[in-house]
């Protein structure tokens, strides 16, 4: 049986994926009655969708209404090590099946190196780290590992919106292909 998903839900997804392309910037106040028009929702759903504090992306103030969640130096500083640590983990408890799955993370490496705009960039990136983990059994650290790249996708946003430093990702990940059975 296929789970319905409820209306605050699909509106929360909405607002999850304009806040990970940048749509919404940090710092910034959320006006709820302009946003539930863009969204074509009422603000009940939407209200109720800006519960994404827990994911860290928007913060709740009394008084003030919502805004988007700053981005931080320290936020960066603390999540990034905790994310390469965990997909450490993810691939090492993957055991040879990455072998596998070498030939199609070489192919999506190249076309992240040929990548022309941020936004490509970051659905190859993404499709590449999926592909990298898809063989790990642990079912909990892949969720742990996909709430955190919710976090971190807003710095890769801010990161990549004005300078294109693909080279330099691409070169780290051409060593975790090495690392891990060739490039």
């Amino acid at each position: 049986m296929i789970p319905r998903r409820s209306l605050p839900q699909d509106v929360g997804d909405r607002l999850r994926d304009r806040l990970l392309r940048g749509e919404l910037r940090a710092g910034e106040h959320i006006n709820e009655s302009t946003l539930s028009l863009e969204l074509g929702v009422s603000r009940t759903p939407l209200r109720k969708a800006l519960r994404l504090e827990r994911d860290g992306l928007i913060r709740s103030e009394p008084a003030k209404g919502f805004t988007v969640s700053p981005l931080t130096s320290a936020e960066g500083l603390e999540v990034y090590p905790v994310m390469w640590t965990l997909e450490g983990l993810a691939l090492r408890l993957s055991s040879d099946a990455v072998l596998r799955a070498l030939p199609q993370l070489r192919d999506l490496l190249r076309r992240f190196e040929a990548a022309d705009t941020a936004r490509v960039a970051r659905d190859l990136d993404n499709a590449w780290h999926a592909s990298l983990l898809c063989a790990c059994p642990n079912r909990r650290l892949l969720e742990l590992i996909s709430k955190l790249k919710r976090i971190t996708q807003r710095y890769w946003v801010v990161y990549m919106r004005d300078v294109l430093p693909i080279a330099h990702s691409a070169a780290q990940h051409g060593e975790v292909l090495e690392a891990a059975g060739g490039r």
